[in-house]
């Protein structure tokens, strides 16, 4: 059983247990009946999401992400619009060594997550 399918039924589970489950619509909790297929579908959507490829957002976000990291621990620039600025001032080289690091990471483990 890959993670992503372990997780998918631990979720469905804790979610739906019983005939039915509470769904909230404009702030009013409304109990709504749970189908066996419903459920096996909710499990399928869940482990087809998280096994989705890597998309060019996820990549570009965790290589920002990372970069922050590694800028903070000098403590500089202290302010997100100096952080942005400061991203976007970067040699295009940098960015995607990044980004290359980044992807690495994210696909092993999106590989772990389907073994």
């Amino acid at each position: 059983m890959s993670i992503a399918t372990y997780e998918a039924e631990e979720w469905a589970q804790s979610r739906y247990v019983g005939s039915s489950h509470i769904e909230r619509h404009d702030g009013h909790a409304e109990s709504v009946p749970d189908y066996p297929q419903e459920i096996s579908l909710r499990a399928e959507g869940y482990v087809a999401g998280r096994t989705a490829g890597i998309s060019t957002l996820e990549v570009e976000e965790a290589a920002y992400a990372l970069w922050k990291t590694e800028v903070n621990a000098v403590g500089l620039p202290p302010t997100e619009a100096e952080y942005t600025d400061a991203w976007e001032k970067l040699s295009i080289q940098t960015r995607d060594m990044y980004r290359s690091k980044t992807r690495t990471v994210l696909e092993a483990a999106r590989k772990v997550v389907m073994e």
